[in-house]
């Protein structure tokens, strides 16, 4: 493991999720320079963190589909309204951006943030308005990052089986089969996972009140890389 991937690693979950929401408005609001350095920073982010990949880089490859896919079709719904092909470019290349950039932001935090410490940050978040109850948004938070990097592997491995073993099986039928194959694994796994939060306790307001660190130096490096990044989004 690389001290860079380290260091990101061990960093206040707090700041993380709150560095986080606040990326993620600035990249909703940016244009093209802002988003293209918020691509660029949250790419190098990626790269420190390649330790922590695991088996995920496929979810990369998704994630530039994605965007390009709801890309392609704003531009063809602009198209069908009619709008100038230079304005078609211009709107459908900012959305394919701002997801690709949420992306990468997504994965970044998940891929530096355990799921149990983003929970315990946002019932501390949380805690003010919602008191005892914060413990609740916290524990769907966490099950939601601990889940979606299994839906990917269970997809991957049910769409891999299907090809050595249904090769001659007709286009709608195989994925007849693929879909019966994934609800059935994930019915599973959802089941262990129900099991492994109660026989943890996870689902009592006492298992999500956790001491932090008052904030450090890393704190105002955090919010200075933010206030830089913020101030491009809007040139």
């Amino acid at each position: 493991m690389t001290e860079a991937a380290r260091r990101l690693h061990g960093l206040d979950p707090r700041l993380k999720l709150g560095w986080a929401l606040a990326a993620g408005w600035f990249i909703w609001r940016g244009g093209a320079f802002g988003l293209a350095a918020w691509i660029v920073a949250l790419s190098i982010l990626a790269v420190f963190l390649r330790p922590f990949w695991r088996g995920m880089s496929g979810i990369w490859r998704s994630g530039v589909l994605f965007a390009l896919f709801w890309g392609v079709l704003k531009a063809g719904l602009l198209w069908l309204d009619g709008m100038l092909f230079p304005d078609i470019l211009e709107q459908a290349s900012l959305l394919t951006m701002r997801l690709f950039a949420l992306v990468l932001l997504g994965l970044t935090l998940a891929l530096s943030t355990p799921p149990r410490q983003c929970g315990l940050a946002l019932s501390w978040t949380g805690r003010p308005l919602l008191g005892r109850r914060s413990w609740e948004p916290a524990l769907a938070l966490t099950l939601m990052i601990h889940f979606l990097p299994q839906c990917w592997r269970v997809m991957s491995v049910v769409r891999r089986s299907l090809e050595q073993r249904c090769r001659r099986v007709p286009f709608l039928r195989r994925w007849t089969l693929f879909a019966s194959a994934v609800l059935r694994a994930l019915g599973r796994r959802t089941w262990e996972q129900t099991l492994a939060v109660a026989s943890r306790g996870l689902d009592e307001p006492e298992a999500w009140v956790a001491g932090f660190a008052p904030p450090d130096r890393s704190w105002l490096k955090a919010a200075m890389l933010l206030a830089l990044l913020g101030a491009l989004s809007f040139l």
